[in-house]
């Protein structure tokens, strides 16, 4: 994901800077389930995912602390 030498999106922050952290994290975003992959789970008849999220999700970027 491009912080995968860190072990948690303080120390991805702390390490890369805010701007490169961030870059990281919005493409891991974009990218880390596709479309396709709900399409599929839904053809197996599942209707229901549970999708892990992090501090940034309701915590403002680290850079403005």
């Amino acid at each position: 994901m491009g912080c995968s030498a860190y072990k948690s999106e303080w120390d991805c922050f702390s390490g890369l800077g805010a701007t490169k952290a961030q870059a990281a994290f919005e493409n891991h975003w974009s990218t880390w389930i596709p479309e396709a992959d709900f399409k599929t789970m839904a053809s197996y008849g599942l209707n229901t995912v549970r999708i892990p999220l992090g501090c940034r999700c309701t915590d403002p970027p680290l850079a403005s602390h």
